[in-house]
């Protein structure tokens, strides 16, 4: 179609009686349908699975490149910086690296450091990053569903704590939840709507623009054997929608609403089946991440024992908080396996990232009598003083500062 000169998310099918439009990567994240073609159109390249491996190692190869400088400023030592790819490289092996699941984890190993950053600048780069952050983390959303959004948290709860009144920080924060909407879904509606103006009709007319939720998280409930035949098959939730609402759409908003329906009565009949079915799961992806980083158990104590700025490990431990509790919905919800965990099983690896650094760091001040890198309380101090002589000079001058 774009070689046509016809505009994205669409596709055209002939017959014999005619040629039709239609929407293409309606029930799914949309994103992928956008980034591939373009990709594909430049280079021509036509077959997914390649396009698939060069986002894939593009994504990887910019964190690889990044990584250096992200983690020497975020923990202000050069050294880390050094050390961080290896660490990158601990993670990128437990990433499935087929389809797009990766995503997930990629958003995380990298919009978290991003955030971790500018707790470091002064506030004007403070709001770069962080609206880069924020963009991140649209950009991974926008190829599955609010991969990105712990990273939005993250850069939020990162403006409330820069050095600034307080009303500043809450408009900060605001700009950053706009920068998370502004490619999904901001840039994929515009897209969408460009599209149908050029159709003359609306082509996904009641179809959803994203992955559906109550499909998977219906069949989720599945888990284990029970008495309502529900299991992990697309089929019986399609069989079931039948029963309740006959004819309505395949993934449809009708679809999902009959799902939404049956799930929420199922759990006002039988509370205690979901309840135990939702903790099965999580013991399992909870194992799944001991497994993977098992070493937390002796990394976390010695860097709160031996690191030299304890509030600073605190805070950016915080700052991950948010991507393990969003990312262990996708699994518990659905299945634990790897594909759905692989950005719960990432936040526990950037907590262990984060707790290796500043072990590594005690060790370094311990072995070889290197001073400690500036603290984050040190580094908002001197931002605070500087900022408030500015605000001096300006009324001085009778200027605004």
């Amino acid at each position: 179609m774009l070689a046509r000169g016809g505009p994205l998310l669409v596709g055209e099918v002939s017959s014999s009686a005619g040629s039709s439009l239609y929407a293409i990567g309606v029930t799914d994240d949309q994103g992928i349908y956008v980034y591939l073609p373009l990709v594909g159109h430049l280079l021509s390249i036509n077959d997914p699975a390649v396009l698939l491996r060069i986002l894939y190692l593009a994504a990887m190869s910019f964190a690889l490149l990044v990584y250096p400088l992200l983690f020497a400023k975020s923990f202000g030592s050069g050294t880390i910086g050094l050390l961080a790819p290896f660490t990158l490289v601990a993670q990128i092996r437990l990433a499935p690296r087929a389809d797009i699941y990766w995503i997930s984890a990629w958003a995380v190993v990298v919009g978290i450091p991003l955030v971790l950053v500018a707790l470091r600048l002064k506030p004007r780069g403070a709001l770069l990053v962080l609206l880069g952050a924020a963009v991140l983390g649209s950009f991974a959303t926008s190829i599955r569903s609010q991969a990105g959004l712990p990273v939005a948290i993250a850069a939020i709860l990162a403006a409330l704590c820069l050095s600034l009144p307080l009303r500043y920080r809450i408009s900060i924060g605001v700009l950053v939840a706009a920068a998370y909407l502004s490619i999904s879904p901001g840039a994929l509606g515009a897209l969408r709507l460009y599209r149908d103006a050029w159709a003359g009709r609306e082509l996904g007319a009641g179809l959803p623009t994203a992955h559906p939720f109550w499909h998977p998280t219906y069949l989720g409930l599945g888990y284990l054997p029970n008495q309502y035949g529900i299991a992990w098959n697309d089929s019986v939730a399609a069989a079931a929608v039948e029963r309740d609402d006959p004819g309505a759409p395949y993934l449809s908003q009708r679809y999902e609403a009959s799902l939404r329906k049956q799930y929420l009565a199922l759990l006002q009949r039988d509370p205690s089946f979901v309840v135990r079915t939702y903790f099965a799961k999580l013991l399992v992806v909870a194992k799944d991440a001991l497994q993977a980083w098992w070493t937390l158990l002796i990394l976390v104590p010695v860097a709160l024992v031996f690191a030299s700025q304890r509030r600073t490990l605190l805070l950016q431990l915080a700052l991950v908080a948010p991507a393990i509790l969003v990312n262990a919905i996708p699994p518990i919800l659905t299945l634990p396996v790897r594909e759905y965990e692989v950005g719960w099983i990432a936040a526990w690896g950037m907590t262990w990232q984060i707790s290796l650094g500043w072990a590594a760091i005690a060790v370094i001040a311990f072995v070889f009598g290197r001073p400690a890198p500036t603290s984050l309380s040190s580094a908002r101090a001197d931002g605070g003083r500087r900022a408030r002589r500015s605000r001096k000079r300006g009324r001085a001058r009778g200027t605004p500062p």
